[in-house]
C-alpha cells in the first residue's frame, strides 16, 4: 500500500508538471519527472528548470518551435552548442527523449530570438546532511550562528547563454524560535521564524541570524524538496544559548516632574523641563541572554565618562535638579560579556535656567479659579520657602512647594481685604539664590460687601 502511494503521488507530480509547463502556449514541457522553474533570467533570456528523477531515460522534454528550426544544446555557453539530431518535430513542438541533462536547449534557425533553457536534475546535487551542530559566527558572533552540517552541500551551477558561469539558490529551509519585540505591550513575545540561507564557500556551514532566545535550529531540507515534495528528514542541532542582546529604554514622567511644553523630544532636540524634574528609568531586554543593564546620565557637552548618575540594574529613578541639558545612554551586555547593545537617548531633556516672578495682589472672593491664588511663577527651583504676614508681622501662612500657593485663609478663615507681606527664599538649578520681600494685597470686586469680622488670633 505504501508503495501504491508513493507511486501515486509521482504520477500526480507529473502530471502537475505538465500542466504547468505543457498547455497550449507553452514554450517548453517536462514529461515524466516532477519539476518546477527555479529560475527565470529576464534579460538573458533563459529559464532554469528543476527537476528530480533517477532515470533520465524516463524523461521527455518538449519544445515549442516550427519546422525551420533546430534544437540544440550547450554545456558551456551558446556560441559553442551543438545540434541535438535525436529530437523529432510534431505539431510545433521539438521531443528530445533521455536528454542529457544539468545543460542547456534552445531552438534556432527559425528566424525569432532563441529562449533559452537550463535543465537540472536535483537528484545530482541532493542535500544528504544527517547532522548539524551550531555555535556562534567566527565572523559576526553577536548576531549570528553557524550552522555546521555533517557532509558537502553541493552548488548547482548553470551556465548564461553567453558562459558566463552562475549558481542557483538553494533557499537551505532553517526554522527556530525566535521572540519579537511588542513595544506597546513593552515585553518580548515568543515566535517561531523560518528562514532560506546559502551554503558558505566551504559548503558545510550555514549561517543564519542568532535567535534573540535560547533555541534550537532545524533543518527542513531546501526549497527544491519542498517545491518537488522529496522526502527529506528534518536534523536539528542541540539548544544553543545566543550570544545575541537586544534592549529598549523607556524614561516616563513622574508625577512630581513638570515639562515646559510638549515633554517629547523631536529628533535632535531637547525637551525643556523644570528642575526639580523626576524621571523613572525602565530598560527591557531579550533575557537571558541580556543580563547585564547599566545606565548612564550626563549632560552632553561632558560626556559619558563624567556621568551624573551610573546605575546597575533595568529600573530607577532619577530626579534632575541643575540646568543643562542631558544625554541618557542605556547599555546591555550578554552573559559572557560579549556582546553589547546600547540606546543613545541623546539631548534628551534640557533642564531650563531658574527664574522666579512674584504677583503683588490677588482676590480669593472673586469669580472661583480666577487669580484666587496668591502663587509665584517659577522654573527649576529646587528649593523654595515661602511665608506670609500680617501687618503686625505675624505668619500667618508658610509653604515649600511653588506650585502651591496661600488662599487668602488664616485658619480656615477668609482674611480681611489689605495690604499682606510675604518673604520668599528660593534656590535655581542653576545655582542662582533668590531672596525677595514685598507686599501682597488681597482685592475685592467692587460689588462685594467688606468682609467683617477681626483678624482671627
Amino acid at each position: 500500500m505504501k508503495g501504491n502511494n508513493q507511486l501515486c503521488t509521482l504520477l500526480k507530480l507529473c502530471l502537475l508538471s505538465m500542466l504547468a509547463f505543457g498547455t497550449a502556449k507553452a514554450q517548453i514541457q517536462i514529461v515524466g519527472a516532477p519539476s518546477m522553474k527555479a529560475l527565470d533570467d529576464s534579460p538573458n533570456r533563459l529559464q532554469v528548470f528543476m527537476l528530480h528523477t533517477l532515470n533520465p531515460a524516463s524523461v521527455t522534454l518538449r519544445f515549442a518551435g516550427t519546422s525551420t528550426g533546430k534544437l540544440y544544446r550547450y554545456t558551456t555557453k551558446a556560441i559553442e552548442a551543438e545540434e541535438v539530431t535525436t529530437a523529432t518535430y510534431s505539431d510545433g513542438m521539438w521531443t528530445l527523449t533521455a536528454p542529457q541533462l544539468n545543460c542547456g536547449y534552445f531552438v534556432s534557425g527559425d528566424g525569432r530570438l532563441p529562449q533559452y533553457y537550463w535543465i537540472s536534475n536535483y537528484a545530482d546535487y541532493s542535500l544528504t546532511v544527517s547532522a548539524v551542530t551550531g555555535k556562534p559566527s567566527e565572523t559576526s558572533p553577536c548576531i549570528s550562528m553557524d550552522l555546521a552540517v555533517d557532509a558537502a552541500i553541493p552548488p548547482i551551477p548553470y551556465n548564461q547563454p553567453n558562459g558566463v558561469p552562475r549558481r542557483l539558490d538553494r533557499g537551505v529551509r532553517i526554522s527556530y524560535s525566535d521572540m519579537e519585540w511588542d513595544a506597546e505591550a513593552r515585553l518580548f513575545r515568543p515566535s517561531m521564524k523560518e528562514v532560506e540561507v546559502e551554503a558558505s564557500d566551504d559548503e558545510r556551514t550555514l549561517v543564519v541570524s542568532a535567535s534573540l532566545a535560547d533555541a534550537v535550529y532545524t533543518i527542513h531540507g531546501d526549497r527544491f524538496t519542498k517545491e518537488l515534495s522529496l522526502p527529506f528528514t528534518a536534523i536539528a542541532t542541540d539548544e544553543l544559548l545566543t550570544p545575541k542582546v537586544e534592549v529598549y529604554a523607556f524614561v516616563d514622567k513622574l508625577e512630581d516632574g513638570s515639562a515646559i511644553g510638549d515633554n517629547t523630544p523631536e529628533e535632535g532636540d531637547a525637551s525643556l523641563v523644570s528642575a526639580p524634574f523626576s524621571v523613572t528609568l525602565a530598560a527591557y531586554g531579550n533575557e537571558p541572554s541580556a543580563a547585564n543593564f547599566v545606565w548612564r546620565i550626563y549632560r552632553t557637552e561632558e560626556g559619558a565618562e563624567n556621568s551624573i548618575l551610573v546605575y546597575n540594574g533595568t529600573t530607577t529613578d532619577f530626579t534632575f535638579r541643575q540646568a543643562g541639558v542631558y544625554s541618557i545612554l542605556l547599555q546591555a551586555t550578554n552573559r559572557t560579556g560579549t556582546c553589547t547593545d546600547e540606546v543613545l537617548l541623546e539631548n534628551y531633556y534640557k533642564v531650563a535656567e531658574s527664574s522666579l516672578t512674584i504677583p503683588n495682589a490677588f482676590s480669593p472672593y472673586g469669580s472661583p479659579g480666577v487669580n484666587d491664588v496668591f502663587r509665584v511663577k517659577h522654573s527649576s527651583l529646587v528649593r523654595f520657602d515661602g511665608r506670609i504676614f500680617d501687618s503686625w508681622g505675624k505668619q500667618i501662612f508658610r509653604w515649600t512647594n511653588p506650585d502651591e500657593g496661600w488662599d487668602g485663609k488664616y485658619r480656615g478663615k477668609m482674611m480681611p481685604t489689605g495690604v499682606y507681606y510675604y518673604v520668599i527664599e528660593a534656590e535655581g538649578a542653576d545655582g542662582i539664590k533668590y531672596k525677595r520681600k514685598g507686599d501682597i494685597n488681597i482685592l475685592r470686586p467692587a460689588h462685594e460687601t467688606p468682609l467683617e469680622g477681626n483678624l482671627p488670633r
